[in-house]
């Protein structure tokens, strides 16, 4: 083959090779602003998971009898392990299974083995949250707020009031069980026991339950008990004056 004949053939070959190139580069291109476009569109998204959905659902109902005339919720492991450790449902789990959330029951399948990795009932709480009105009847500003907060935070009570006492001289906290509720956890939380009328002078409230907080539970700061003591020792000199 001549030299001619041999340069013609390296620039076709070239040719193609370049043009192989440029429509992979161009499909890969389309395909990656498909998927972008994809991700911002919401209905899109909807019709992604729907069809994600319905193909797990088929692949489910080969192994389980599921509920009829329900469509489940669907979310994918991403973390096994923590979630195992977390909760005893999720032991066996590998990230990618499939978490399938009915009303009823909760299933986890696992695409990669073809597998129901668990099965279980889900247990909704009909529980209503306690109502609690609080009051300050310590001398320390802001307890009542930050009883409430804990009351809210730590047992998910309902909280309709945080106010003030009628006075501030209430040395032990009152907790005060109007709705004949069981209040052994706030017993036991602020270390009094319950009773059934409120104070004299306190204003009726709508709540179930009514905790007058006194100063036997509030923590103090450094600056107030100086304060605290300072007073106790003037109506102590005081009171020894007057004697003499």
């Amino acid at each position: 083959m001549s030299n001619r004949g041999l340069s013609r053939l390296l620039f076709l070959v070239l040719f193609v090779v370049a043009v192989g190139g440029f429509l992979w580069y161009y499909f890969n291109y389309q395909q990656l602003k498909d998927e972008v476009d994809l991700m911002a569109d919401p209905a899109a998204q909807q019709e992604m998971y729907e069809q994600e959905v319905a193909d797990i659902l088929v692949k489910v109902g080969r192994l389980i009898v599921l509920p009829e005339g329900e469509i489940p919720e669907l979310a994918t492991v991403q973390d096994a392990a923590a979630l195992a450790a977390e909760q005893a449902f999720f032991e066996g789990t590998v990230n990618g299974d499939k978490l399938l959330i009915y009303s009823q029951k909760a299933l986890i399948y696992s695409p990669s083995r073809d597998i129901l990795v668990n099965v279980g009932p889900i247990y909704v709480s009909d529980i209503p949250k306690l109502v609690v009105d609080v009051r300050n009847g310590s001398d320390v500003g802001g307890a009542a707020n930050e009883l409430g907060e804990l009351l809210v935070s730590k047992f998910d009570y309902n909280v309709i009031d945080v106010g003030d006492a009628d006075n501030f001289d209430y040395e032990e906290t009152v907790l005060v069980n109007l709705g004949g509720v069981d209040v052994s956890i706030l017993e036991q939380e602020l270390g009094v026991m319950a009773v059934t009328e409120l104070p004299s002078g306190e204003a009726d409230s709508t709540a179930e339950v009514v905790i007058i907080l006194g100063d036997s539970n509030v923590v103090r700061e450094p600056a107030v008990v100086e304060e605290v003591v300072e007073e106790v020792v003037e109506e102590v000199v005081e009171e020894e004056e007057e004697e003499e």
